[in-house]
């Protein structure tokens, strides 16, 4: 080949760039192959909450109109989604759900990837995609509300750090659309909407800030110019959900009672929220402190701020690919995927119990690049010789660095209202925007440090949480299902069996014209029931899904209508309470379940039989009961 016509190093770059992330998205589609249909969270209780998606769009696919016929405070259109699969595929299965929520985490990690390349070099992004890839796939939600919301938020993010890199008609293109994305997610789930738009704002703010300060008020007051153009993508946003309200025959009103009204009351009130997220913020644990890792992280901040004589986002000299780190990527990334489908395919029933706890805790390795983001943000703010490096100077609106702290902000504004409602905030237990953040973090330091083994070991880190607790409860789901509801799984022999075998002695106590009514209620479990609700108006019989203002009808219409059948899980009162209180003390849900356990059961009912199940901390019981004639 001529010199002419040999690509650049930049080319070539991306190129390889390219085929390493085709490589990668392949290898994890074959991968979830094997493991989607072997995903074990089933059954709430059992470990998460998985699939609460599908049922609630089949009503909508039945006709029933949410926030009138039944109320919930999720916006609805997750189960839009669902239903339209459900009407593709004549069905409604669980397995669909978990397929949607897996290629929701595969394209996560696509977008780490191309929001990392923004930052630092491909060989980076890639690491950062394959890590954000395996900590989505631990976590264990398979709710496709959440994850349709932060697919959402996620595109805002990818879209948002393009606009602030880009200039005139480009930039008020994207600035558009990423204030659609931001506000569209408000359609799927209303504290991560509230978050990214929350976040967006502040992450503007912080780039009109920093011009003030390195150019001056005129310049602030063109960089303040993306905000007009982002209102506008919101409002696009906001006429796209009451599209889809109108759809599906919601009342605006109503929705935006159980969206907005009910939400802060079920997760204990406004209050709460903000001290969960003041708690969030202080008294959380971000990375797990021991003495040798904070050793470690300091070393390496130190390391890098004594030799460049700062600690900024860059690419170093010589990190574009050639084909020796590209096939070196490409045998990290083939022998990441090949380890867990040859167990899945062998037959293997476990891994090590060592083996598998110990990569469980190393899924908090993500926690320590977070640190490094942390001192990579503050790196950004000190002023430096703009002569030094095309990107570093604080003026420069466009450069990585700033850029960088924009994304952090809007990323942690996400993250910290989507996990509001819950007493900790884990920040690596729901699939939050600030994981890609964390690695981006993590593998640019690695870098950056010029430390071999630190890269190695970082990726060693990141990969090994494959081998965790999902993938040995996906190793011992070896009993396969063939119809109804769960049809295309398999599951635990001894767990899965039982709910199996619950859920059949249920549909022959209750015929298919027959109400069951389940508390606390798992929505996964009256999928595979299959067996119509008793004409409640509220859709989840659960702490932070059932409006509390809904308690008193309801009541009234199972003392009228009461079902065939009863099913309680679990049988002990303190266990449901103990997880109820995890959100509200004094729940509409609560109520219901006093009244059914203490006055309809021991009138009207007696207890057909029990199944042994697990409730989170404890070996429980699901107890059946019959209506007596």
């Amino acid at each position: 080949m001529s010199e002419s016509k040999r690509p650049s190093a930049e080319e070539q770059d991306r190129r390889l760039g390219t085929w390493l992330l085709v490589l990668f998205v392949l290898g994890a589609l074959a991968l979830l192959f094997f493991y989607v249909p072997r995903l074990t969270n089933y059954v709430m209780s059992d470990r998460e909450f998985t699939g609460w998606s599908g049922p609630i769009g089949a009503r909508i696919a039945a006709g029933e109109r949410p926030y009138v016929d039944f109320v919930l405070p999720i916006p609805p259109g997750s189960f839009v989604l669902m239903a339209m699969i459900q009407e593709v595929t004549g069905e409604s299965r669980l397995v669909h759900e978990l397929w949607v929520a897996n290629l929701s985490q595969l394209a996560m990690a696509v977008m780490a990837y191309a929001i990392s390349v923004r930052f630092t070099s491909r060989t980076t992004a890639i690491l950062v995609a394959m890590g954000t890839l395996v900590a989505l796939m631990q976590l264990p939600k398979e709710c496709v509300y959440d994850h349709t919301a932060q697919l959402s938020a996620w595109g805002s993010l990818l879209v948002g750090v393009h606009a602030l890199g880009a200039k005139g008609a480009r930039a008020n293109k994207l600035w558009v659309a990423t204030g659609f994305l931001a506000v569209f997610t408000m359609g799927f789930k209303q504290s991560t909407a509230t978050g990214i738009a929350l976040g967006w704002l502040g992450a503007m703010a912080y780039t009109v800030l920093v011009a003030w300060r390195g150019q001056g008020s005129a310049a602030a007051r063109a960089r303040a110019g993306m905000i007009l153009p982002w209102m506008s993508g919101a409002l696009m946003g906001l006429a796209a959900v009451w599209l889809l309200l109108v759809s599906v025959g919601a009342s605006v009103p109503a929705y935006a009672q159980a969206v907005f009204g009910d939400a802060a009351d079920l997760k204990g009130g406004s209050a709460t929220l903000v001290w969960n997220l003041v708690g969030h913020v202080f008294r959380r644990g971000v990375f797990p402190g021991s003495l040798v890792f904070t050793l470690v992280v300091i070393t390496v901040v130190v390391h890098i701020a004594r030799r460049d004589g700062r600690f900024v986002i860059e690419r170093p000299q010589g990190t574009a690919l050639d084909s020796a780190r590209a096939l070196t990527l490409a045998a990290v990334l083939v022998l990441a995927v090949f380890g867990p489908i040859l167990l899945l395919a062998t037959g293997i029933t476990e891994l090590p119990k060592d083996l598998w706890t110990w990569t469980e805790r190393l899924g908090q390795a993500p926690g320590f690049g977070l640190v490094f983001a942390c001192a990579f943000f503050l790196g950004h703010l000190q002023r430096s010789d703009p002569s030094s490096s095309g990107e570093v100077g604080p003026g420069e609106l466009g450069q990585r660095g700033h850029a960088f702290n924009a994304l952090a902000i809007a990323a942690l504004g996400s993250s910290l209202l989507h996990d509001a409602s819950f007493s900790e905030f884990k920040f690596f237990y729901n699939n939050n925007p600030i994981i890609a953040v964390a690695f981006i973090g993590l593998f640019t330091a690695a870098a950056q440090s010029k430390m071999r083994t630190l890269t190695v070991v970082a990726v060693a880190l990141s990969l090994a949480p494959l081998y965790g607790r999902k993938m040995n409860r996906a190793l011992a789901a070896q009993l396969a299902v063939n119809d109804g509801h769960w049809a295309g799984l398999s599951v635990h022999a001894v767990r899965g069996a039982e709910i199996l075998a619950a859920s059949r002695r249920i549909q022959e106590l209750a015929g298919p014209s027959d109400t069951v009514l389940i508390l606390p209620e798992d929505v996964q479990l009256v999928g595979l029931v299959d067996r119509p609700r008793p004409p409640v108006r509220g859709a989840i019989l659960f702490v932070d899904q059932y409006a509390k203002r809904l308690a008193e009808d309801d009541i009234a219409t199972l003392a009228a209508h009461p079902p065939k059948v009863i099913v309680i899980h679990p049988r002990k009162e303190k266990d449901w309470r103990r997880l109820f209180a995890t959100w509200n003390t004094e729940s509409g849900a609560a109520v219901v379940l006093e009244y059914v356990t203490r006055q309809l059961l021991p009138r009207r009912y007696r207890l057909d039989s029990s199944f042994r199940t697990v409730h989170f901390w404890d070996q429980g019981f699901l107890d059946v009961y019959v209506l007596e004639n």
